[in-house]
C-alpha cells in the first residue's frame, strides 16, 4: 500500500472517530467544542491521579536537566569542533554537530540550534569557504549560549 494511501486512510479513520466522539462528549454547561478553561463558580475540578501529575512534572523538568547537561558538555564539543576544523577533519566536525544539535533543538536553544543546523548544511557542500563561514557562526552561537548561561571560559 502506498504511503499516501495509508495516510489518507488513517486521516479518514481519525476524522470518523472525531465525528463520533463529538456527538458523545459534552462540555460543562451543555456546550460542545471550544472550552474557555474557566470552571463554573463553586465547582471543584476532579482530582488527577498522582502518577499523572508526577509524569507531567518530570516532562517539564527533563528539558531543563538536558539543557544543564548540554551546557556542561558544550566546552568539550567546542574544543573538539575547533580541533576538527583546524585539521580539516570534517567527519569529526560533522559528528560533533550531530551530537549537540538534537539536544539544542529539544531544549529550545534556538540560536545554538540555528548555528549548528547551518553548519551541518554547509558541511554537505564540501566548500571550504562556506564551511569556514558557518563554522565561525556556529562557534559564536556556542560562545553566546555559554556566555548567556553565565559560563566564563578559562584562559587558554
Amino acid at each position: 500500500m502506498h504511503a499516501t494511501t495509508i495516510m489518507k486512510t488513517l486521516y479518514e479513520a481519525l476524522a470518523g472517530l472525531f465525528r463520533a466522539l463529538s456527538g458523545v462528549l459534552r462540555w460543562p454547561g451543555g456546550r460542545r467544542g471550544r472550552r474557555t478553561g474557566a470552571e463554573p463558580a463553586g465547582t471543584v475540578p476532579p482530582e488527577l491521579p498522582a502518577d499523572d501529575l508526577h509524569l507531567d512534572a518530570l516532562a517539564r523538568e527533563f528539558p531543563r536537566e538536558l539543557f544543564a547537561q548540554l551546557l556542561l558538555e558544550l566546552p568539550h564539543y567546542r574544543r573538539l569542533m575547533v580541533e576538527s576544523f583546524a585539521s580539516g577533519n570534517y567527519r569529526t566536525l560533522r559528528d560533533s554537530v550531530h551530537q549537540i544539535l538534537g539536544a539544542a533543538a529539544y531544549c529550545g536553544a534556538d540560536g545554538l540550534e540555528q548555528g549548528l543546523r547551518q553548519l551541518r548544511l554547509a558541511l554537505k557542500t564540501d566548500d571550504g569557504g562556506i564551511v569556514e563561514h558557518y563554522f565561525r557562526r556556529a562557534i559564536q552561537a556556542i560562545d553566546d549560549t555559554l556566555h548567556d548561561s553565565g559560563y566564563h571560559r578559562p584562559p587558554e
